[in-house]
């Protein structure tokens, strides 16, 4: 009979993880790196791009009015935020769950002390329509060369 654990606990192991994810995705959106380079930047030349994932359980992240920011990135060495609109995702406002990537870039980034070269890191997040903040992603550092 002792032989027979191990493969009883794995056969558990294997029905368990077969099960599908029936959790609901929760209306408060979160996000996780997928990808964001390159690793060394060249000052005021590089672009850096992020690809981030997304989740959000009513569909409400995004906006069509051009005036709306949703998606931001601040550059944690001085504080400066960069505002961006992530569209509408859902059409007609349906309240839906959603999941995705979204693709966006900073046109490049400057040295703020006295050096050739400099650390940065970037906090990342969004807020939906009705005000939900996301958690935040720190995402970095970049090398950050003249």
């Amino acid at each position: 009979m002792n032989k027979l654990y191990p493969i009883l606990l794995v056969l558990l192991l294997f029905a368990v993880s077969c099960q599908p994810d029936d959790a609901p995705i929760s209306n408060v959106p979160s996000i996780d790196l997928e990808q964001a380079g390159p690793a060394v930047i060249k000052e005021n030349v590089d672009s850096i791009y992020f690809v981030i994932y997304y989740k959000d359980g009513d569909g409400d992240l995004g906006s069509n009015d051009p005036n709306v920011k949703n998606l931001f990135v601040e550059d944690t060495r001085i504080g400066l935020v960069y505002k961006y609109r992530i569209q509408d995702l859902v059409p007609g406002g349906a309240a839906v769950g959603i999941e995705g990537e979204l693709h966006f870039s900073i046109p490049n980034t400057v040295i703020t002390g006295s050096g050739t070269q400099e650390e940065v890191t970037y906090s990342v997040w969004v807020i939906d329509a009705a005000g939900h903040e996301s958690n935040r992603l720190s995402v970095g550092p970049f090398l950050v060369v003249e």
